[in-house]
C-alpha cells in the first residue's frame, strides 16, 4: 500500500466504533465523545498528566499485539496519576494509525484503549485521530487528594524508602518474548510478558499514600530506581541510600542474570514497571503495613534519606555489608 491508497476502514468508523465501545462518559463529563471539544464539569485541583508511546521505541510491533499497545499506552500513562496519590478519573487519546492499517488491527488498537481505561476505572472523553507512524498520547485527569497532591519535593531526612513491589519485571518479560533468556514455569513467563505488556498501575496504594496523606514525596518507576529516585532526591534537596539486598525482584533474575552488575543494571535502571517508590516517616510505616497487609503486592521498605551533603543531592547504593557499590547505568534516557 502506498500513501495515496485509502485505508480499510474510515476515521470517523473508527472514531464511532471507539465511542460505542467506550460507553458511558460518566458523572462530571457533559459533553463526551463526538464534538469538537469534550466538557467536564468540576471543582477542586486538577491533576494532568500527557504521555506518548511510539511504535518501536515503547511499542514493539513485532512481539504485542494491536490491543496490548492500546491497553498499555492508557496504563502506564494513569500510573502518574498515581504516582500524585490520587486516582485516574478522565482521559483523553490522540492517535496517529498508519495507512497500510487492516481495520481488524485498529479496532483491536480501540478496543485496547477502553480496556485499559477499564481496568483504571476512568472514562474515554476525548481525542484526536490521525495518520501516520503508530504514535499513541494519552492524557489523564484525575482530582487531587482531600489533603493535596502528593509532590516528589518533599522527602526529608529521616524518612524511609519504600518500593511498591518487585522491579525488573518489564525487563524479564521483555526478554522472554525477546527468547534472549528462558523459564521453565510458563505461568510465571506469562505474568512477566504481562508485565509488560500491560503494566497495572499502583490504583490502591497511590490512592491510599493519597488519602492518608502517609507520603512525604512520591514517584512511579518508569525509568528505573536509581534515575527515578534522583529526581526525588534533587527536588527534595536530600540524599538517599538503597539497601540492594532489600530490593525486592522476581526469582527469574537468579538464573537469568548470573553477573550481580548485568543483574542490578536490569532491576535498578531499566524500569517500565510503573510500581511506586515514596518516602514516609517513621512514625506512618506501622500505619501503612498494616493498611497494606491484604495486599497482592506489600510495599517493601529498601532505603532511607539523609541530609545531602557537599556533593548535593545523590542515591547511594549499598551491599549486604553496608558499603557503596558502583551505581550501574542510571536509567532510561528518551533523548
Amino acid at each position: 500500500m502506498n500513501d495515496s491508497d485509502p485505508p480499510s476502514f474510515s476515521e470517523f468508523q473508527l472514531i464511532e466504533l471507539i465511542r460505542r465501545a467506550a460507553g458511558d462518559p460518566g458523572a462530571g463529563v457533559t459533553i463526551g465523545i463526538g464534538d469538537d471539544a469534550a466538557a467536564l464539569c468540576l471543582s477542586g485541583e486538577l491533576l494532568i498528566t500527557v504521555d506518548v508511546m511510539n511504535q518501536d521505541v515503547h511499542l514493539p510491533l513485532e512481539l504485542m499485539s494491536h490491543e496490548q499497545m492500546g491497553a498499555r499506552a492508557v496504563l502506564a500513562a494513569a500510573s502518574d496519576i498515581c504516582a500524585m496519590g490520587a486516582r485516574p478519573q478522565w482521559i483523553f487519546v490522540g492517535l496517529a494509525v498508519p495507512l497500510d492499517l487492516d481495520a481488524g488491527a485498529a479496532l483491536a488498537l480501540g478496543q485496547g484503549i477502553v480496556r485499559g481505561c477499564e481496568i483504571v476505572g476512568a472514562h474515554l472523553v476525548g481525542g484526536d485521530l490521525t495518520r501516520g507512524a503508530l504514535s499513541i498520547s494519552v492524557t489523564v485527569l484525575g482530582r487531587s487528594p482531600e489533603g493535596g497532591a502528593i509532590r516528589r519535593s518533599g522527602a526529608k531526612p529521616g524518612d524511609l524508602i519504600y518500593v511498591g513491589g518487585t522491579l525488573g519485571d518489564a525487563c524479564l518479560g521483555l526478554s522472554l518474548m525477546r527468547g534472549e533468556i528462558q523459564s521453565d514455569d510458563p505461568q510465571e513467563a506469562a505474568r512477566l510478558k504481562a508485565r509488560f505488556c500491560e503494566p497495572h498501575p499502583q490504583l490502591e496504594l497511590g490512592a491510599l499514600l493519597g488519602e492518608w496523606q502517609l507520603a512525604h514525596a512520591l514517584i512511579d518507576v518508569s525509568d528505573g530506581l536509581i534515575q527515578d529516585l534522583g529526581h526525588v532526591a534533587q527536588a527534595s534537596d536530600v540524599a538517599m541510600e538503597i539497601d540492594v539486598q532489600f530490593v525486592p525482584r522476581s526469582p527469574l533474575f537468579e538464573q537469568a542474570f548470573v553477573d550481580q552488575p548485568q543483574r542490578l543494571a536490569r532491576i535498578l535502571g531499566w524500569g517500565e514497571d510503573f510500581r511506586l517508590a515514596f518516602c514516609i516517616s517513621p512514625d506512618a510505616a506501622q500505619r501503612l503495613e498494616s493498611a497494606t497487609a491484604q495486599f497482592d503486592e506489600r510495599p517493601v521498605c529498601v532505603g532511607r534519606v539523609l541530609q545531602a551533603g557537599p556533593e548535593g543531592p545523590r542515591v547511594t547504593l549499598l551491599d549486604a555489608q553496608g558499603q557503596p557499590l558502583d551505581l550501574p547505568d542510571g536509567g532510561y534516557r528518551h533523548f
